[in-house]
Formats: C-alpha cells, structure tokens, sequence
C-alpha cells in the first residue's frame, strides 16, 4: 500500500512511474499512441495482475515453467501491438 509518508516508497513509485511512462512513449500501436494515460494504465494493470497471480501460485504449472518477463512481454505484444 502507499504510504506517502514513507520517503523511500515514494521515490520508488516515481522511478517505477517514470520507467513505465520511458517504455510507453516506445509503444509504436496507434492506440497507445493517441492515449498514453490509457497505455500506462493498460501496461502498470497487465504487470500488477500478472505479478500477483505470479507471486501467489495462481497460475498452472505449464505457465509456470516459462520466463515470467517473457510471458509479460508476450501478452503486453498482444495488447498493443494488435
């Protein structure tokens, strides 16, 4: 949870936000282009998701046996790139 109080998780959510915001702004899909907020939304969503389905075991051993960073980039592939 944010804790704005918390200086240390604070400078990491901006790091994070800016580093989501750089990978956006390479995004060439016409859609992400045209809203860039909606993109950064998409993509920070898709990673949350996936990274809490990860971390808790919720996903199938076949899905597990892949590259977590690997299976992000695939899905994140066919959101933007169609």
């Amino acid at each position: 949870l944010l804790d704005n109080a918390d200086s240390d998780l604070v400078a990491a959510e901006t790091a994070a936000g800016t580093e989501l915001a750089r990978g956006v702004a390479t995004l060439t899909d016409p859609n992400a282009r045209a809203d860039p907020d909606g993109a950064r939304l998409a993509a920070w969503s898709l990673v949350h998701g996936f990274s809490t389905l990860w971390l808790n075991d919720a996903v199938n051993a076949e899905t597990a046996a892949h590259d977590p960073l690997e299976l992000v980039e695939r899905m994140g592939r066919m959101l933007f790139e169609g």
